[in-house]
Parts: structure tokens; C-alpha cells; sequence
């Protein structure tokens, strides 16, 4: 049996889509940027999980859509419940131009 909800398709698995886009820079007069997962696969049965190993998450992490407050890189995990797969993307915070101390 095979089945596809937007993401790719495999014998009863189903992997959803993710994709993450970065609204901006961190700087002076952004301290705080969004990352925007909304474009991923949604669902009743989706879930979302952002993480860093060198920035800071301010809210949002289980959510489609997380603020940040700190130069860095991010990931995006989505999981599809029903099958247990899951699919990830990161993204790089970068600053806007200011040196970081």
C-alpha cells in the first residue's frame, strides 16, 4: 500500500515536508528574527520541533513558526504522528552587520 500526504511517497510510510524560511537579521534594531515553517507539511496528525545547538529559541518551539534571539543555526523537525517519520531542514541566522561579543 502505498500513500502520500504532499510529501514523499514510500510503502506505508509517509514522510512530510519541511521547509524553513529566515524573516530578516539579527541586529540592533531586530534583536528577535521569526523562522518561518509554515510552508511544511500541516495536519492534524504533523508535529513540529525546532532546535539549536548555538542560538537561542525565545518561543515557538513546538510550533510552525519560532522566534529566535541569537545568531546561529536551526532545525526544523516534522513528524507525521500516524507513520512516525520524520523529515528535517535548517537554516542559519545570520546578523545584520553588527560584530557579536
Amino acid at each position: 500500500m502505498y500513500r502520500q500526504l504532499g510529501g514523499h511517497r514510500y510503502a506505508n510510510q509517509i514522510y512530510p515536508e519541511a521547509h524553513a524560511v529566515v524573516n530578516g537579521t539579527i541586529g540592533c534594531a531586530s534583536p528577535q528574527v521569526e523562522i518561518d515553517g509554515s510552508s511544511s507539511e500541516m495536519g492534524d496528525n504533523i508535529s513540529y520541533h525546532w532546535t539549536t545547538t548555538n542560538g537561542v529559541i525565545v518561543s515557538g518551539e513546538f510550533d510552525n513558526i519560532v522566534t529566535v534571539g541569537q545568531i546561529g543555526a536551526y532545525t526544523l523537525e516534522v513528524t507525521d504522528e500516524l507513520s512516525g517519520c520524520t523529515t528535517s531542514t535548517s537554516v542559519t541566522v545570520t546578523g545584520g552587520g553588527v560584530p557579536w561579543r
